[in-house]
């Protein structure tokens, strides 16, 4: 009998994620799969082929509802997937009600729980106790439990502070050097499409052709934006982008869209020429790792951490201070060794 992983995820970049751990570490010839989506309608806009990577794929909206209706109940699906022989249990919101509930089961019934990087996460670092937030995260996540129809409750206050869940017993990452382990627990590195196969494999799950897409397969400046509500951090992107317009060469400006950018900055890229805009929600990352010879800037995006050996890459935000449009009480760390921090366009292009 195949041993059972089971991947709890809410974004597109969370699966892209999960093709590269199971190419990397389970075969599906002894492993069984299976993914539980929980995101918002804002999320998986686009054509997925799950039967490529699981071998069940169940849907759960942001309320708890079952996607389809012919499934069992929430609960049953629940009961099912923690009982044995269920090996790992991986998730990446570890606030998540899903999470808290599936990571309390497991530890019950000896399924390693594993928190998987999201972005930036493992490597910041939360200052503030943010006393009220938590609370009010805790308090949401058992309204879902009892909208859900789900028998569990939990009192145990939310944390912010990175892998704090007591049920956590693996943290996986991709910088384990820059990896702070204040809870004490096991840390393992892995990779995220850095090779071949896996690339493939997210190729495929996602039905992604760069050579289908308006833009070019090489010698792209490709700027991932990111969701600035800061009028300061807005404005400061504007000039930016106009002064990036007015000077580069080369290279075909494309700008990504982050899944939750505003319709003020939207309405502002439109203005600007000769740019080419992405508006889907694939993954930032499964574009890099089918671009070659191009460049890859954003202000500080988590994008940037994968890395090809024929691209450059670059963060923007010493740009925002210099102009002072930086939020003063953000602190930004780069684990890698390839992003370059620049102090001037003129390093970029």
């Amino acid at each position: 009998m195949k041993d059972r992983i089971v991947f709890l995820i809410h974004t597109e970049y969370h699966l892209l994620v999960t093709a590269s751990i199971v190419s990397d570490k389970f075969p599906r010839d002894k492993f069984e799969i299976v993914i539980i989506q929980n995101a918002s309608s804002r999320r998986f806009n686009l054509e997925i082929d799950t039967r490529v990577l699981a071998d069940e794929y169940i849907i759960i909206d942001e309320n708890g509802n079952l996607k389809n209706k012919t499934q069992s109940s929430l609960s049953q699906i629940i009961s099912r997937v923690v009982a044995t022989p269920t090996k790992y249990f991986i998730g990446f919101l570890e606030q998540s009600p899903l999470f808290v509930l599936f990571s309390r089961k497991c530890k019950r019934n000896k399924i390693i729980t594993v928190l998987a990087p999201d972005g930036s996460k493992p490597y910041a670092r939360i200052t503030k106790m943010a006393l009220p937030s938590r609370i009010r995260k805790t308090i949401d996540n058992n309204k879902f439990f009892k909208h859900a129809k789900l028998n569990f409750r939990s009192l145990r206050l939310i944390s912010w502070d990175y892998a704090r869940n007591k049920d956590i017993m693996e943290v996986w990452v991709t910088a384990e050097q820059w990896y702070e382990n204040r809870t004490k627990k096991t840390v393992l590195p892995i990779s995220i499409l850095e090779g071949e196969q896996s690339i493939l494999l997210a190729n495929s799950l996602f039905q992604f052709d760069i050579y289908k897409k308006p833009i070019p397969s090489a010698r792209v400046l490709f700027y991932m934006n990111q969701p600035f509500v800061d009028s300061s951090l807005s404005q400061g992107e504007q000039d930016i982008l106009k002064n990036i317009l007015d000077n580069v060469t080369g290279h075909q400006l494309v700008i990504k869209l982050h899944p939750l950018t505003t319709r003020k900055q939207i309405e502002f890229y439109r203005t600007l020429n000769d740019l080419v805009i992405i508006e889907d929600t694939y993954p930032s990352e499964l574009y890099m790792a089918n671009l070659s010879d191009s460049i890859f800037i954003s202000f500080w995006s988590s994008s940037l951490f994968s890395y090809y050996k024929t691209n450059r890459y670059y963060w923007l935000y010493k740009l925002l201070e210099q102009n002072g449009n930086m939020l003063h009480w953000l602190k930004i760390f780069n684990p890698t060794d390839h992003i370059k921090v620049v102090n001037s366009l003129n390093e970029v292009i």
